[in-house]
């Protein structure tokens, strides 16, 4: 079983392109994960744009920020009774079959040397997107397992809030215990408190990928694409919804990827 905690900020649009592609690809996610999605906004427009995702996906757990203390909500959010722990952000698409019951995780599950299993890795990254430089990954990723600590590039990040696998008692004492007051504050204390594990593990293909089109976090100046939220959230309130199926087993070279969008 699996804490699934999914962080939205004024992209309800392209959280409803999460949501529908998890759906489709994460066959047994009612059986295998209990999923919390801590929402907020700036601006009615995006409440109107949730209120309607609300609608189209009524089955989620949506737990308001805006107003509350973001620890505190963490903390409700993380069941400590449940082995495994992943973070998502809302920018990012399924594109490849996903189930707890794969090899991958159970290799993971075994090996108390592995600090994360990663959705978004593969053994094709030879570009570190944020960083804008080639990286060479190690030989040894084409087994899925090879050891992070020092490497550049995506490769050498353990503690990401993109899809990564944790197990939850490796995550909840930085949870419980760090002062943080967003979500990109939270993945910048887990950097730091990282557990004594010196392996990470990935997929032969990504499961997941992030299609950074916009920035909307406060004092976060990570390189984004040019496609606006309040766009996006225009077109969703008129009825329009991103076309996901152009991403279905894409493969890429970097982990964050630039995309059009096309509708439906």
């Amino acid at each position: 079983m699996l804490n699934t905690i999914i962080f939205s900020k004024d992209r309800p649009c392209q959280l409803d392109a999460f949501l529908r592609s998890m759906k489709i690809f994460w066959k047994n996610w009612q059986e295998e994960t209990k999923v919390s999605i801590i929402w907020t906004y700036d601006g009615d427009q995006y409440l109107a744009g949730y209120e309607k995702m609300f609608k189209d996906h009524p089955e989620m757990n949506y737990v308001a920020q805006k107003g509350k203390d973001f620890k505190q909500i963490m903390i409700s959010v993380t069941d400590p009774s449940i082995p495994y722990t992943a973070q998502f952000v809302d920018d990012i698409v399924f594109i490849n079959p996903f189930t707890l019951k794969c090899p991958e995780f159970e290799a993971f599950r075994d090996d108390p040397d592995t600090a994360c299993l990663s959705l978004r890795m593969h053994p094709g990254i030879t570009y570190c997107y944020m960083q804008r430089k080639n990286v060479v990954p190690p030989p040894e990723m084409l087994t899925g397992r090879w050891a992070w600590i020092g490497l550049p590039g995506d490769e050498g990040y353990a503690m990401s809030q993109d899809g990564h696998i944790f197990r939850t008692e490796d995550v909840l004492p930085c949870i419980q215990n760090e002062n943080y007051g967003h979500p990109n504050a939270l993945e910048d204390k887990m950097t730091y408190v990282i557990p004594k594990r010196p392996y990470m593990r990935c997929f032969q293909k990504a499961k997941i990928l992030n299609i950074p089109s916009n920035r909307v976090g406060q004092n976060i100046y990570n390189r984004v694409g040019n496609i606006p939220s309040d766009f996006l959230n225009d077109q969703y309130l008129k009825g329009l919804k991103i076309d996901i199926e152009p991403f279905f087993g894409i493969e890429v070279n970097a982990v964050h990827y630039e995309m059009t969008y096309s509708w439906i």
